[in-house]
């Protein structure tokens, strides 16, 4: 991906915690940190359980705000170049609501930044969310990709009549 933004002189940007691995490699390759400091969801909590999660310590509006602070960082410096810009904060988000990162992710439709932008989700956060709000997701997405190691699989979501799976 960094070859191909590199080659179509995109703007490479990303948003997200910054400890994570994906992150520090980007930093090295020079990819812009749009992520507005202080980062919105650094505090982890331990859960009943004993696991550790993210603690949500902003209400949804506030959560909006600071989304679109981000993406108002990354259209300012990106100096009118189209972006490549991957998205970690919208898996954060929706570790506490799917259907609050969908919010968000509707915003920013209504008002995009020119370029190509990669939200990405990890499968345990969409697997605690409820149907309704994954098909939501899968349908306001022009392509759905899953990531198994180093292989990339294309999904394909299709609303079906009912009555045409009782008659094939």
């Amino acid at each position: 991906m960094d070859r191909l933004a590199k080659e179509s002189d995109l703007f490479r940007c990303f948003c997200g915690p910054l400890s994570t691995i994906t992150t520090k490699l980007l930093s090295k390759l020079n990819w812009y940190d749009g992520t507005i400091m202080p980062y919105c969801y650094n505090e982890t909590t331990k859960n009943i359980k004993g696991q550790k999660q993210n603690q949500q310590s902003q209400s949804p509006k506030g959560i909006m705000s600071y989304c679109n602070k981000v993406m108002e960082n990354i259209a300012n410096n990106a100096n009118r170049k189209q972006v490549c810009c991957i998205d970690f904060l919208i898996n954060d988000i929706a570790k506490s609501s799917l259907h609050q990162s969908l919010t968000i992710e509707k915003a920013y439709d209504n008002s995009r930044i020119l370029g190509l932008m990669y939200c990405t989700y990890k499968t345990e956060t969409l697997l605690n969310a409820e149907i309704k709000d994954l098909v939501e997701l899968f349908e306001g997405h022009d392509q759905i990709f899953i990531l198994k190691q180093d292989e990339v699989y294309k999904l394909h979501i299709t609303k079906e009549n009912v009555h045409k799976l009782f008659l094939n």
